[in-house]
């Protein structure tokens, strides 16, 4: 991955604790402080509106724990927990955290967990690479050549199939699931009876809706699991 691309924010009760990561990112000049937060409330606020890559959280907050902080976002992103209670460490990995610093924070062990992110994000967009798949369309009598990398989502609409792209849309003759099964794209999920998202260019991802480039879809209640397995996927 590209230096200076790894966007995070941190998460702490305490102002000492915050301000020790803060002074460990500037060390760092690929890594990005976006926030820093005291109240995790107002932290799940900001990731509700923005991604980051990046969470340095801490486990053991009076208003809500850090459990309780990955558990209520729908699509966290990579988390590194911090805390002066070392007991909490198998309930941190349970949840996958990418690492567990435990306080006082030594630098070098800092530095390693960063590492790991970048580790994991670069093997992330390798996977994004590998699977940019060139999609040959038939809409009408013109044939259109397609990067699944620009699929916004697609949409059924009765016989045929809407393909909306970042820069066009093709209706073609095709049902849903049918193209579903004949491109066999990763990131596109089918998310309603009457709709597959493609996942990478999800801007948001709250309560039963997906938004993309402000297109709001519903995920259909049959449909969750598909969702959440594709999340559960990119933990991994």
């Amino acid at each position: 991955m590209d230096a200076g691309c790894i966007t995070c924010i941190a998460v702490d009760d305490e102002p000492r604790a915050l301000g020790i990561i803060e002074n460990f990112t500037r060390k760092i000049d690929f890594l990005k402080l976006i926030e820093t937060f005291r109240n995790p409330l107002d932290a799940i606020g900001f990731l509700n509106q923005n991604r980051v890559n990046l969470v340095f959280l801490d486990i053991n907050m009076p208003e809500l724990t850090g459990i309780d902080f990955v558990k209520s976002l729908p699509d966290p992103p990579l988390v590194i927990f911090t805390t002066a209670h070392a007991e909490y460490a198998v309930d941190s990995y349970e949840y996958e955290a990418l690492d567990y610093l435990l306080k006082p924070i030594p630098f070098p062990r800092f530095l390693s967990a960063v590492q790991k992110a970048v580790r994991r994000l670069s093997a992330h967009q390798e996977t994004r690479k590998e699977t940019n798949h060139q999609l040959i369309v038939r809409s009408g009598g013109t044939i259109h050549r397609v990067a699944s990398s620009d699929i916004l989502y697609v949409e059924s609409q009765g016989n045929y199939l809407k393909i909306v792209a970042s820069n066009r849309t093709i209706v073609v003759n095709s049902g849903l699931q049918e193209f579903l099964d004949t491109y066999k794209l990763p990131d596109l999920v089918r998310i309603h009876r009457s709709f597959a998202a493609n996942m990478a260019k999800a801007d948001q991802i709250k309560y039963n809706k997906i938004f993309i480039q402000n297109q709001e879809l519903t995920i259909g209640r049959l449909y969750k699991s598909n969702v959440t397995r594709y999340l559960d996927g990119l933990r991994k």
